[in-house]
Parts: structure tokens; C-alpha cells; sequence
């Protein structure tokens, strides 16, 4: 488990990039659903 953990962790820190289009979706579904509702 601890193993599995140490490879993630960097390649998580090496794509910020991806974390960024991955919370821009979610604000565009927030977005989106208060727009709807």
C-alpha cells in the first residue's frame, strides 16, 4: 500500500496541470446545474 502511495504521489505533483482541467470541469458542472435548477 505504502509503495503504491510513493508512486502516486509524485506523478500527481509532476501534472498540476491536469488537476487544473479537472477542477475547471467541476466548476463548469456546478456552474451549469445552479444555471438549470
Amino acid at each position: 500500500m505504502s509503495k503504491h502511495k510513493n508512486q502516486v504521489g509524485p506523478l500527481i505533483s509532476q501534472q498540476p496541470i491536469v488537476h487544473e482541467i479537472i477542477f475547471g470541469e467541476l466548476l463548469q458542472a456546478i456552474f451549469t446545474q445552479r444555471a438549470t435548477s
